[in-house]
């Protein structure tokens, strides 16, 4: 039998600043790339935690197993304070008289303002996303008659965009099977500020201080606009943000030209960024233990496993930050060392566009195999994570090993 949980994240991104060295490629040439010669399903894994969500694996089930069995709401315009932020970025490259860079001469020429209707909600995609989850979820899972006697519980964080984000996931499941849900139950108590969020800040400082002055220099160079690093930030999330804005659908592959005033290379010291972001804030506490704080959730996962009473099938939705403080109690995404905040490390597998993208999901089942013992296996964007720290194969922990975590094991 199987038990399912899902989990839906938003997040919010910091923005610091203060001078360092800068990286190796701090000369840049005279022309950026074209968006047109971009391969943009890799282009957009350099967004982090603002890349629309694509499976990183093939999804298999079990073998010999009988499944028993979580996600983050989907793509959404910035938050108020990221909108008022890139407003003050293009009215300076707007005010700007000798534009030499076409992308920014285009830029500078249209008009990219979103609407206070529009900050902090999902786009059009977003909801599409988690409408897709919902279908998703039903056709995998029903073949173990995981909904034969009740309907998936839903919890959503008290956010509009992350309640919108389950009420859509609920109607993409309902149009595969014509069965009641009840609205998602809201998690009042919410606060994605770790207690200790200084950490994650002071290094977010230092890396944006190696990287972003090259890249605000040259801006300057082809634009004659007192442009800062806090500007250059911002230019470079509104290639994610409107290029989800303009999408027809989550098939549509456009990118917005904001896109191309930055380089491959710029974008992956800007993925780097939300590396660290996440990275930080997942090892530092959060101020209370409530239902989608880490801690919280962990408890309630325990208790939903290990219940004869729960229910078969829970679909959590809330932000990036707590979705992964929650991969770390779990044990996933282990580190050899913690990430540089002064040089980017590109052989981590702490990738968040793989791990917290828009429309981040993360399920886990538990399942019967063989003699009736019971396992739990943990999957991320498809993939079954490997679960060391508990002594299994494939990904298969003991569900006792589970229950009991990994801090213990060590």
């Amino acid at each position: 039998m199987l038990s399912t949980l899902f989990l839906v994240v938003s997040f919010a991104l910091l923005v610091v600043s203060a001078p360092l060295n800068p990286p190796n490629n701090a000369v840049h040439s005279s022309r950026r790339v074209t968006s047109a010669g971009r391969n943009v399903a890799h282009f957009q894994t350099l967004w982090a935690q603002y890349a629309p969500y694509t499976p990183a694996g093939t999804y298999s089930e079990p073998s010999g197993c009988e499944i028993n069995q979580v996600q983050r709401h989907g793509s959404r315009y910035p938050t108020k304070n990221q909108n008022e932020a890139i407003h003050e970025a293009v009215k300076k490259i707007r005010a700007a008289k000798d534009i030499t860079d076409p992308n920014l001469k285009t830029v500078s020429q249209e008009k990219y303002d979103f609407t206070d209707k529009d900050v902090e909600q999902l786009t059009a995609i977003g909801l599409e996303e988690s409408e897709a989850s919902g279908k998703l979820q039903y056709s995998r899972y029903q073949k173990w008659k995981l909904f034969a006697k009740s309907a998936p519980t839903v919890h959503s964080s008290s956010v509009t965009r992350v309640q919108n984000s389950a009420n859509a996931w609920i109607k993409g499941f309902k149009e595969e099977r014509k069965m009641k849900i009840s609205p998602p139950t809201v998690i009042q108590k919410q606060s994605d500020k770790p207690a200790m969020q200084w950490v994650a800040d002071n290094h977010l400082k230092r890396w944006k201080a190696t990287y972003l002055p090259p890249i605000t220099k040259y801006l300057h160079g082809v634009t004659g606009a007192a442009l800062e690093d806090k500007d250059t930030y911002s230019l470079m999330s509104m290639c994610a943000f409107h290029s989800s804005a303009i999408r027809k659908s989550t098939s549509d592959q456009t990118l917005s030209p904001f896109c191309g005033i930055f380089t491959d290379e710029e974008f992956k010291d800007f993925a780097y960024q939300g590396a660290l972001d996440k990275y930080y804030i997942a090892r530092a506490p959060f101020h209370e233990r409530y239902g989608l704080s880490p801690e919280g959730y962990s408890e309630a996962l325990h208790t939903r496993l290990t219940d004869p009473k729960s229910g078969t099938f829970y679909a959590d939705f809330s932000h990036d930050n707590e979705m992964s403080g929650i991969m770390k109690v779990l044990g996933l995404f282990p580190q050899a060392r913690d990430l540089s905040s002064e040089k980017r490390d590109d052989s981590t597998n702490f990738i968040v566009s793989k791990i917290t993208p828009f429309a981040a999901r993360m399920a886990v089942e538990r399942m019967t195999c063989g003699s009736h013992e019971q396992f739990v296996r943990v999957l991320v964007s498809d993939v079954v994570q490997p679960l060391a720290w508990c002594g299994g194969k494939e990904g298969l922990c003991k569900l006792e090993a589970f229950v009991e975590g990994p801090e213990k094991k060590k």
